[in-house]
């Protein structure tokens, strides 16, 4: 029986395919590339909502979230989801109105529902990162500080293949979670590139 525990565990062959583990269905593994981006970990997923209290009480009491921080100014409230956020953007606010189809947040009817996915990044170079996802094709916009799971910190948004916003968000400013800036920033409400 040789080989390492993911080979017998039928996740890795010898092929260099995944497999998997029910059907036994081959899918590509795409190589791990030396790349000037490493992700940490998901930071934030921002979600468009049609009712805000309906949807606080649903994170909070549901799933236990609890309430990070409040931007009204924005329509944007920030749940503590473990070491993450979800945070939660009214669809007729500053944010939630740039997704379009208000009335059916739903990308049947055009809009969407999800304003963006954010990634940590560490290190946070962006000056390299511009220049590798250029070099890919991808035109990132201006770096900002931005608020995020663990405080303030600099961010850069891009678009994926699809349209769906990423933002790369690096280490928060002053140490993170304990020390983060409760400052406006009105970078955030322009985030598309």
């Amino acid at each position: 029986m040789g080989g390492s525990t993911l080979e017998g565990n039928g996740y890795l062959g010898q092929t260099g395919v995944m497999a998997n583990r029910r059907d036994r269905r081959a899918a590509p593994v795409y190589p791990t590339a030396m790349t000037v981006i490493r992700i940490k970990a998901i930071d934030h997923v921002v979600l468009r909502v049609a009712e805000m209290e309906r949807s606080i009480r649903f994170y909070c009491e549901v799933l236990g979230c609890t309430v990070e921080r409040r931007r009204p100014d924005l329509g944007l409230i920030h749940l503590r989801a473990g070491l993450a956020l979800i945070d939660l953007v009214n669809l007729d606010g500053p944010l939630g109105l740039k997704g379009g189809a208000g009335a059916d947040p739903g990308p049947a009817r055009g809009g969407r529902n999800m304003d963006h996915l954010c990634l940590q990044i560490d290190p946070f170079d962006a000056d390299a990162m511009a220049a590798h996802l250029r070099a890919h094709g991808v035109e990132p916009a201006v770096p900002a500080p931005r608020f995020g799971a663990e405080g303030t910190g600099p961010s850069i948004y891009i678009n994926d293949p699809d349209g769906n916003v990423v933002e790369l968000k690096g280490p928060a400013e002053g140490g993170g979670l304990s020390q983060a800036p409760m400052t406006v920033t009105p970078a955030l409400d322009s985030q598309t590139t």
